[in-house]
């Protein structure tokens, strides 16, 4: 599965194919990681038992997600938008 963590303006202005949008901030809450409860639901939507990569343009809003999928358990990877448009060669 792959998790496109930018905001939906910029998802909507382009991305990977098959793509699902969970925009970074709804990850936080008041600059922390919200609770297991919380993340249990905006992940609702992945597949438990597939992998899931995540991406950005820069990386670092993408880690935000990356970081709560692997708190919750979930196999997740971390690329940048160039780290993805370099592998399509």
């Amino acid at each position: 599965m792959v998790v496109d963590a930018r905001t939906p303006d910029q998802f909507g202005a382009g991305h990977i194919d098959g793509a699902i949008n969970i925009d970074y901030n709804r990850v936080m809450a008041d600059s922390w990681i919200r609770d297991d409860a919380a993340l249990a639901e905006i992940f609702g939507a992945l597949d438990p038992d597939r992998p899931v990569v995540v991406y950005s343009k820069n990386g670092g809003t993408a880690s935000i997600v990356w970081y709560a999928l692997t708190s919750q358990g979930r196999d997740a990877k971390l690329y940048t938008w160039n780290d993805w448009l370099g592998r399509r060669s």
